[in-house]
């Protein structure tokens, strides 16, 4: 798994940044070899000057000894100032890779278990990761050549201290890696309780949750619970540092028998006119030198194993199913008038005029389900169970039904994020599963329940609903308009107010504002189909009623088709058909009136909840 890691991050590094790559291997190499070269040439250089003479070779082995030491301080230097060239082209061509990959991936990873700790860990920022490691293996690599050059160095000078060195190297590294791997492990137990500690201290900070703090006096509880996971964070450190303490020591200990034995050797013979001056500085030198490189060496092979864990999860998540690219029809393909309303003449904007033509084409099927069966994954629950129908063209339908009897489902299914065990959904007269991505994005428009809030201004939260007209200032108050929130318009800065809490001087809405923000959204994409999945869950009733005639008066006037998902069933009320759901099957179809008449399923659930507010 590591091999796997290093060999894709050195291919992917190379792939996207070649030449800063190449130029920083080049330095890591010139940097370990010049280790050598200083050495040697500082030998030469202190025999000469010892010697007391005027040897031109002298002043020729001091310039190099001067050029070895710039050599290896340049290539510090310009080791950072490569890796910002390689960092700021990862982030250019990998970073995409990355948020394409989640836009991609099949959506039924995301309510899986297997994968949340994936998406926990994995970001646009992960190239940092594969970054790290061509820099790991490089040290690696450099660690590796420097010490080679020591062992050669003593052995050069006395033969039985390189041996020694070869023989030092096991217990150097075991100890030095026992050490890495006891405060890796450390981070990858305590990440669980540190995660959880910042979580109980985060919620001081969270206006949501202070509300409930303050009300229901928690606030001694999660001070405690949060006392409580820094003391076993404490204890697990104290434990762990005192077992790295003995592994250092074993290695200082290591270390100065070896340089006392080097000091006393080289001292001996340097009395008996056995070694030369110069020999003599390299080697107590050489110690130094050989301790940084075995350290960086061990370092190098434990941050190898750290970090190559995180980019086998990367490499787990770019390895998850990707939603199919459809039937290979290219989007130019598709035909003229996908993507907009079918009756809009040609010439007409892509927004809510005042005198829309008659709906054309009326009993046209937009949607068909044929026999469509769905279950979760990982689970055994059917939860639609051989479902059949038919929306037609300028329909307003509406799902309803209690908790789990499949109407997310249903949306679910029909924007593509789930494929259906069984059966086929189509959109005008379209294989669903045979559509890419983007052109399933044309045909569809979606209110969801928990759209986003974004911290940009008035245009863009509007406007992200159509990129093409986020500056058609016409389209998006048109849009805004349909949802009823003309009062918008008078914001200081007008479209290009900020919203949110991100700038000091954006205006914060109401959980009703925005929820009409996002409807203008939908309405501002010019889609065939519009689906509002529980679009006023932050509305009181009176408030809902308003808003779900806002729609579908819009909705007439822009000949659109429309499903509608709602809990409470007085918003059913103007839909042409409302589908009733029961275990998985479609029990009754029908107006409301009908459904009213027929006194089934429908009319129980409704009279229920109309005895709610008598």
């Amino acid at each position: 798994m590591i091999a796997r890691a290093m060999k894709y991050c050195i291919k992917t590094t190379f792939r996207h940044s070649p030449f800063w790559s190449l130029a920083l291997a080049v330095v890591s190499a010139v940097s370990a070899l010049s280790v050598l070269v200083n050495v040697r040439v500082l030998e030469r250089m202190i025999d000469g000057l010892s010697g007391g003479t005027g040897n031109p070779k002298v002043f020729l082995a001091i310039i190099f000894w001067i050029v070895s030491v710039l050599a290896m301080n340049l290539s510090l230097l310009s080791g950072k100032y490569i890796n910002i060239h390689i960092n700021a082209d990862m982030e250019k061509n990998f970073m995409p890779t990355v948020i394409d990959k989640y836009a991609m991936i099949e959506y039924r990873h995301f309510e899986s278990k297997g994968t949340q700790d994936l998406f926990y860990h994995v970001n646009a920022s992960s190239y940092g990761d594969i970054v790290a490691v061509l820099n790991t293996v490089l040290n690696i690599l450099s660690a590796a050549i420097t010490i080679v050059e020591i062992i050669y160095v003593f052995s050069h000078a006395v033969l039985w201290l390189g041996a020694v060195i070869v023989v030092l190297m096991a217990p150097l590294l075991y100890f030095d890696l026992s050490a890495a791997y006891i405060e890796m492990r450390q981070r990858w137990t305590m990440t669980k309780d540190i995660r959880k500690r910042y979580y109980f201290q985060s919620l001081f900070a969270d206006e949501n949750a202070l509300q409930e703090i303050k009300v229901f006096n928690s606030k001694d509880y999660f001070i405690n619970e949060s006392e409580k996971l820094t003391q076993s964070i404490n204890k697990d450190l104290k434990r762990n540092i005192g077992r790295v303490a003995k592994n250092k020591l074993c290695i200082a200990a290591i270390l100065c028998l070896f340089s006392l034995l080097v000091v006393g050797a080289s001292s001996l013979m340097i009395a008996a006119n056995q070694m030369r001056l110069g020999t003599f500085v390299i080697l107590i030198s050489s110690i130094g030198v050989f301790v940084s490189a075995e350290q960086r060496l061990a370092s190098g092979l434990s941050s190898a194993v750290r970090i190559s864990e995180n980019v086998n999860i990367l490499l787990r998540l770019l390895e998850l199913d990707e939603v199919g690219d459809g039937d290979g029809t290219t989007d130019e393909a598709a035909p003229e008038n996908a993507g907009r309303a079918v009756n809009a003449p040609e010439n007409a904007p892509a927004s809510f005029p005042e005198n829309a033509p008659e709906i054309v084409r009326k009993n046209e099927a937009v949607i068909e389900f044929e026999r469509v069966s769905f279950s979760y994954p990982e689970t055994e629950n059917v939860v639609l169970n051989d479902v059949s129908f038919t929306v037609k063209r300028g329909e307003t339908v509406s799902f309803v039904g209690v908790n789990g009897s499949g109407k997310s489902t249903i949306i679910k299914l029909l924007c593509g994020l789930y494929k259906p065990d069984g059966g086929t959904i189509r959109i005008n007269g379209r294989d669903v599963s045979k559509l890419s991505p983007s052109q399933l994005a044309k045909e569809l428009s979606v209110v969801f329940q928990d759209g986003q809030h974004y911290m940009l201004s008035l245009r863009e939260n509007v406007g992200l609903g159509n990129i093409a007209g986020l500056d058609n200032d016409g389209l998006l108050k048109d849009a805004l308009a349909a949802a009823g929130v003309r009062d918008l318009f008078q914001l200081e800065k007008g479209l290009d107010q900020k919203l949110g809490t991100l700038y000091a001087d954006a205006v914060n809405l109401s959980g009703g504002q925005w929820q009409r923000v996002i409807i203008a959204r939908a309405f501002a994409k010019p889609a065939d189909v519009i689906i509002f999945d529980e679009p006023t869950s932050s509305l009181d009733p009176i408030a809902e009623c308003e808003m779900y005639n806002t729609i579908h008066n819009s909705l007439l006037k822009a000949g659109r088709t429309a499903i509608l998902i709602s809990h409470r069933l007085a918003s059913c009320v103007v839909s042409d058909r409302i589908m009733v759901l029961r275990d998985g099957r479609i029990c009754e179809c029908g107006s409301h009136g009908e459904l009213m008449n027929a006194n089934g399923y429908y009319a129980e659930m409704f009279l229920k909840q109309q005895s709610w507010y008598k």
